[in-house]
C-alpha cells in the first residue's frame, strides 16, 4: 500500500519510516472526532481552505465543483477514501 507523502512519519530513531497510524487501521479515523479524514491535506492541494473545504462536505456552503473535485481527490488517494464515514 502506498500512503500519501504527507502521513509517512519517521520513528524516534529517525531509521525507518513508520506510517500515520490512521494509515495502519484503515477501518477507523486516528480520532473519533475527526469527520473528514484527509481534508486538510486535501484542501491544501485543492487550493482552498480547510474551513472552506468542511463547509462544503458538511452543507454550510455549496460548491459543486470543489464537491466534485474532493470526490476525485479521494479516488486517487484510496487510503483516505477507506476512512470517510459511510452516509
Amino acid at each position: 500500500m502506498s500512503l500519501h507523502p504527507c502521513i509517512v512519519a519517521r520513528d524516534r530513531r529517525g531509521d525507518k519510516p513508520e506510517s500515520y497510524p490512521m494509515a495502519t487501521a484503515p477501518h477507523q479515523s486516528a480520532s473519533p472526532h475527526v469527520r473528514f479524514p484527509g481534508a486538510s491535506i486535501a484542501a491544501q492541494e485543492l487550493g482552498v481552505h480547510r474551513g472552506h473545504l468542511h463547509r462544503v462536505l458538511t452543507g454550510e456552503r455549496q460548491s459543486k465543483k470543489l464537491l466534485a473535485r474532493w470526490k476525485a481527490w479521494l479516488k486517487a488517494h484510496p487510503e483516505f477514501a477507506r476512512l470517510q464515514r459511510k452516509a
